[in-house]
């Protein structure tokens, strides 16, 4: 029963997806020029279909969390991850590398702001890094 309630919602939800993909490129500021308009229209139309078949599964209580429309609902999973997501060395190599703080005499800090000892940086803005 499920099913045919999930099949009969998902008609209904991918009708028209026009008016959402001109308010979503001006809510984004998004501009594109012939193909890459119509590849990166056919690229926001899949994720688009993917987020509403997820979320009614939420709706349906088969997943407990909703996605959503955002500025990266053009890129496909393998240009976000290329563009914004940074490969992580292996967990060997991270634990070789560890730092420890020495509690002397038991007495732990309630915080350690590890920017003192030079471990970490300050909070930065990255979103524009490698673009």
């Amino acid at each position: 029963m499920r099913l045919f309630i999930l099949a009969v919602l998902l008609a209904g939800a991918f009708a028209s997806n026009d008016d959402l993909w001109h308010e979503w490129k001006r809510k984004y500021n998004k501009e594109y020029n012939g193909a890459d308009n119509e590849h990166r229209r056919n690229v926001w139309e899949k994720n688009v279909k993917h987020i509403q078949e997820h979320n009614l599964r939420h709706d349906l209580g088969l997943v407990t969390y909703t996605l959503g429309l955002n500025q990266f609902t053009d890129l496909t999973f393998e240009e976000f991850k290329a563009k914004y997501l940074v490969e992580m060395p292996p967990v060997s190599e991270l634990l070789s590398n560890s730092i420890s703080y020495d509690a002397k005499d038991g007495n732990v800090p309630a915080s350690i702001d590890w920017r003192q000892y030079g471990y970490v940086t300050e909070v930065k803005d990255q979103v524009s890094i490698g673009l």
